[in-house]
């Protein structure tokens, strides 16, 4: 009973503070070896203006976005991104990259896809068919071969 009532609290009090602890999932980085990244959502709040290049020649721009725990952060948005049209205020994927040799920093970058909440097998109502089952309907539909 007290467990539950101190995680209650613990709950209570970050809700109150927005401190949420966000729950990522990171993986080793495709774009920048030795980093882990991984996927999240973030709303646009605003984009800069100053069109900005990085160490491989890519261009960018500055943007402020909310984390879904509430936190206004800043985030980059690559002009390939840019190019397809953003709007404040809508949520879109992002990912966080975390390099080990800058410490607890991350790099959030933002995207031009809308974000949504992921598909889980519970959505769907699910039914799995036995294998003669499938052959049976295979016979009748004169195909030789179920894969």
């Amino acid at each position: 009973m007290i467990t539950y009532c101190n995680q209650f609290i613990y709950l209570f009090i970050n809700l109150l503070f927005k401190k949420i602890i966000m729950e990522l999932k990171f993986k080793p980085s495709e774009q920048v070896p030795g980093s882990f990244e991984a996927n999240l959502n973030m709303t646009l709040v605003a984009i800069g203006t100053t069109d900005q290049v990085n160490k491989n020649k890519n261009v960018y721009r500055i943007a402020t976005v909310k984390l879904e725990n509430g936190k206004v952060v800043t985030a980059i948005i690559y002009a390939g991104n840019l190019a397809h049209g953003v709007e404040a205020g809508v949520k879109y994927l992002g990912k966080a990259i975390q390099d080990p040799s800058r410490g607890g920093e991350l790099l959030l970058t933002m995207s031009h896809l809308p974000a949504a909440e992921r598909a889980n097998i519970s959505d769907f109502e699910i039914s799995y068919v036995e294998t003669d089952e499938l052959a049976a309907i295979a016979k009748e539909a004169k195909l030789e071969k179920v894969k």
